[in-house]
């Protein structure tokens, strides 16, 4: 298959994460019978998001994605931890400014890896057993998804779930999982990945047998039983073996990337995440050209995801020349890309400035008084990024221009009417106040 192809498949993987958690994020935490079925992506839902705006499948996604690149394709269970506390902390890699979701598996097994600086958990348990590794996977899969006589792009997918999520369960559903994306990626037909233990062409068809799934996760791969079941019997709960034959059963079941992320996301309860995990693989199969236009261009920060999409998959190119060559290595290391690094630069000084104003937004001494003030900060808030928008040369304009206006949309559209509401509520206490005084 092509570069070019494969490139496509790459974007559709990352993009088509984001799309699934935008669009089933409307009915997240909606019982099953209760849906009002959505044919586009919408926002709102529980956390009053914008429409193209993504949640915490995404952000972690993008941590992801952002620790392998910027660790030169070695995984460093550490740094991607550091990047997801930095993400729960301060909003880096938010839709929103803020983390407004994690997960309680997320954030104990996170909390306590970070105090001790380790990688992984030391205890394993299948009470660790959620979907959250499998709905950030897919920057692992795709960095190795090229390699044609190595077995690290499946191992390395279940090690990604044992940072957050210390459970064989939740690993081997990242496995065999990855094992999709990858045939995926490399054209595999549907009838391929159909098969009951479906193994990547480049290796050993007795691959799961010398390496087993849990029973949990065979019962379903196996049994195939994503192609029997019908809702209410398929569930979007929060299981990762449950969540994984969710995501099957909308990628087998129906025939284009907007059919089954339609049919999930209506499933309501854990809408968001398995559109996540169903995009990962639908993405892959269909590429990116596959997902609808319309909804790709309302993705938050689109232009990052692609960005980091083509860096993933320009490492994993340089990997594939590296093995044909004999040369490649788990040591083998990547440069990244100077648009790779300015867009960074961009993303993050837009992070920092967009922090600023929202630091003021909170009840202290420095609390906004008047609409006035936010609207000043919102002017240098634009002439620092005009500023540094000028000495990027190797990022599109078009992108730079996209970047801004998803801040600045932030900021005027869902941020400044609770300011304002705010601040009319203290100016009639304030007269409230004065009155009685009288």
């Amino acid at each position: 298959m092509s570069s070019k192809n494969t490139e496509d498949r790459f974007l559709g993987s990352l993009v088509g994460l984001a799309v699934g958690d935008a669009l089933g994020t409307t009915n997240e935490f909606v019982p099953q019978h209760a849906v009002k079925p959505i044919a586009d992506i919408i926002g709102g839902g529980k956390f009053r998001l914008l429409p193209g705006m993504w949640t915490d499948d995404t952000s972690m996604a993008l941590c992801l994605a952002e620790s392998i690149i910027e660790s030169s394709g070695k995984f460093d269970g550490v740094d991607q931890q550091e990047r997801y506390y930095r993400w729960y902390m301060d909003g880096h890699l938010s839709s929103t400014g803020k983390c407004f979701d994690i997960g309680k598996t997320v954030r104990k097994h996170l909390l306590e890896n970070l105090k001790e600086k380790r990688e992984f958990h030391p205890h394993i348990s299948d009470g660790a057993s959620g979907n959250g590794a499998l709905m950030r996977m897919c920057p692992i899969t795709l960095l190795h998804s090229l390699l044609k006589f190595n077995d690290s792009v499946l191992y390395k997918s279940g090690l990604n779930s044992m940072t957050t999520h210390p459970s064989e369960i939740s690993r081997d559903c990242s496995r065999y999982f990855a094992a999709l994306i990858v045939g995926a990626i490399n054209g595999a037909t549907k009838q391929d990945l159909l098969k009951p233990l479906y193994t990547p062409s480049h290796l050993s068809s007795d691959y799961w047998e010398n390496n087993p799934l849990r029973e949990e996760v065979l019962s379903v791969v196996r049994d195939q039983t994503y192609l029997s079941k019908t809702p209410p019997d398929i569930q979007n709960g929060a299981y990762v073996v449950i969540s994984m034959e969710a995501a099957l059963w909308g990628f087998f079941n129906y025939n284009s990337f907007e059919e089954g992320a339609l049919a999930i996301s209506n499933l309501g309860d854990d809408s968001d995440t398995v559109a996540a995990i169903f995009g990962q693989l639908a993405g892959a199969f269909y590429g990116f050209d596959g997902i609808p236009a319309t909804w790709r261009e309302k993705i938050t920060l689109l232009p990052l995801l692609i960005c980091f999409s083509k860096e993933l998959h320009s490492m994993a190119v340089q990997f594939a020349e590296l093995e044909q060559k004999g040369l490649f290595s788990e040591e083998s290391t990547s440069q990244k890309s100077d648009t790779y690094v300015e867009m960074k630069q961009l993303n993050d000084l837009m992070e920092s400035e967009y922090a600023l104003i929202m630091r003021k937004m909170d009840p202290s001494p420095r609390q906004y008084k008047s609409i006035d003030d936010f609207n000043k900060d919102v002017e240098v808030f634009e002439s620092k990024y005009h500023d540094l928008a000028r000495t990027l040369s190797n990022v599109d304009e078009c992108d730079k221009q996209s970047i801004f206006n998803d801040f600045h949309n932030r900021l005027m559209k869902r941020d400044k009417e609770p300011l304002e509401l705010m601040i009319s509520r203290k100016s009639g206490m304030g007269s409230l106040f004065s009155g009685i005084r009288k």
